[in-house]
């Protein structure tokens, strides 16, 4: 297990830096450190669970195998829609989400001690983001030079190396969570040298989830803090908090001065009712097992919905502003209810509420899936390793 341990911390190096490590292998193929880190971790893992023969199915165990397998199935059913070069790309993303649970079972596994250690561990990913996201927020404040490369211009916006604010604000967002659980645990343990540590990197962390001025983001906080703080404290300080969360932003430097600033732009919520109008257009022509999973840019390209010269590049092709229609167009109901299902002893996984792990687990699972509601976070890598990690420190504990 030694060995495991280490690729573990080597996994959350890479985890920090994010998109800069995106390898473009082709023009619908990419990979980042993260993937590779994983990759040789989940494996070596496996390879040494076949070498001890010490085998045991945690809870998650059928739930994640039976939304892999559906996903799989809804590639070989659309089968004759794609050409051998799409199938063949379309079935990378199902092994890529699998290989990401792979990070639940390898964190099961380990001790109680070094999962206790995990939690301090994932700070160190959160302070090097949030450090990164300050620097980039007032030395490169704009993406418009990687606009052809299929990013957004996100000017005046904190994106840190995730390159796109919105999603770079929820990881800060359950980032948030965890620097709670932790400072709650410390303060009642009195550690006080290493609480301040901790109270200074929240309020940097908490800065850097306004600064990207993504309203998904603020939702996910709310959604996330609401539920941290109803198991810890009176229902009335609860609520003054999260009003206190929510004046913040009229006093952010950009607030409401530009479209990308504005918290009430409606740009972006245009795209969005689209984007969520043509997912509910396919699914209602495929609504049994979807288009396949990952296989949805190119059924958009090939019915119309898609044009454009850079119809490969650009990352919102891939999928829908909605993790649950995500699920739905790609793979249909059958898929939706193993979704579901998996969620659901996802929650489960989390009772009973009765220490800071668990509850900061439950909290960022709702974080994330209040923010699946407007960009697709329950499949976005960092998100689903950041989730998977807390899952297995939640479990056998």
């Amino acid at each position: 297990m030694g060995i495991l341990k280490k690729l573990f911390i080597l996994f959350l190096i890479m985890f920090s830096l994010g998109e800069l490590t995106r390898i473009q292998l082709a023009s619908s193929v990419a990979i980042t450190f993260t993937d590779i880190s994983i990759f040789v971790l989940v494996s070596s893992w496996f390879i040494w669970k076949l070498k001890t023969k010490r085998f045991k199915k945690p809870m998650l165990f059928i739930p994640i195998i039976g939304f892999f397998t559906i996903s799989l199935v809804s590639l070989l059913v659309n089968f004759f829609r794609l050409t051998p070069n799409e199938f063949f790309v379309s079935l990378l993303y199902p092994l890529r989400w699998l290989l990401y649970s792979g990070i639940y079972f390898v964190v099961a596994d380990f001790d109680k001690e070094f999962k206790e250690r995990v939690k301090y561990y994932l700070l160190v990913p959160i302070a090097i983001l949030a450090a990164g996201g300050f620097i980039q927020y007032f030395l490169y404040p704009s993406l418009r030079n990687l606009y052809y490369l299929g990013w957004d211009e996100h000017l005046f916006r904190l994106f840190s190396s995730f390159l796109d604010p919105n999603f770079a604000g929820v990881v800060f967002a359950v980032g948030f969570i965890l620097l709670l659980g932790i400072g709650f645990d410390l303060f009642k343990k009195r550690l006080n040298p290493r609480f301040l540590l901790i109270a200074i990197l929240t309020l940097f962390d908490l800065a850097a989830v306004y600064l990207t001025y993504s309203r998904s983001a603020l939702l996910a906080l709310l959604a996330g803090v609401g539920v941290f703080l109803y198991f810890k404290l009176p229902k009335k300080v609860v609520f003054l908090a999260l009003v206190l969360l929510v004046s913040v932003i009229f006093i952010l430097p950009y607030s409401f001065k530009g479209e990308g600033t504005n918290f009430l732009r409606i740009a972006s919520t245009g795209s969005r009712i689209e984007s969520i109008d043509i997912a509910l257009k396919v699914f209602s022509n495929n609504p049994v097992i979807g288009v396949g999973f990952n296989a949805y840019r190119y059924y958009q390209k090939s019915n119309g919905y898609l044009t454009g010269k850079n119809w490969e590049l650009t990352h919102s092709g891939a999928g829908t502003d909605n993790s649950f229609l995500f699920v739905l167009v790609t793979e249909g109901v059958i898929g939706f209810f193993f979704f579901i299902f998996l969620l659901y002893k996802m929650f489960l996984l989390g009772k009973p509420f009765n220490n800071n792990s668990k509850i900061v687990f439950l909290s960022s699972l709702v974080a994330i899936i209040v923010s699946s509601l407007f960009i697709n976070s329950l499949f976005y890598i960092f998100l689903m390793a950041w989730i998977w990690v807390l899952a297995g420190i939640t479990d056998y504990t």
